[in-house]
């Protein structure tokens, strides 16, 4: 039995209505809200969806680390072009993990 309710609490719609959800003419899905009404340009107002265990997800958030030279905002500076879905805390998992790839480039 499948009821409107079970339906509306379920994660991927609940996901779909929070972020206003929308694929846009090149087929990538992408998060709407407010912001369409900004003047910001249409990557910014409306950030490419990452999914959180991906390993385009893992590079970017590499890159992000790389750029503002392993400190900062790193998560504020990713969503100006992504939504990396439970963003922070991928961000907060992955840290202690490049820490010790670099310990252990460094070791003899």
């Amino acid at each position: 039995m499948t009821s409107s309710r079970t339906q509306h609490w379920s994660p991927k719609l609940r996901l779909t209505r929070t972020l206003a959800l929308f694929v846009d003419d090149a087929g990538i899905l992408r998060v709407g809200g407010r912001l369409s009404r900004s003047s910001l340009e249409f990557q910014r107002a409306h950030p490419a969806l990452l999914p959180k265990d991906s390993y385009l997800t893992k590079i970017i958030i590499q890159s992000a680390r790389e750029h503002l030279l392993h400190v900062g905002p790193r998560l504020a500076w990713i969503r100006q072009r992504f939504w990396i879905i439970n963003g922070r805390n991928i961000i907060q998992r992955q840290l202690p993990k490049m820490l010790l790839d670099k310990a252990s480039a460094f070791s003899v």
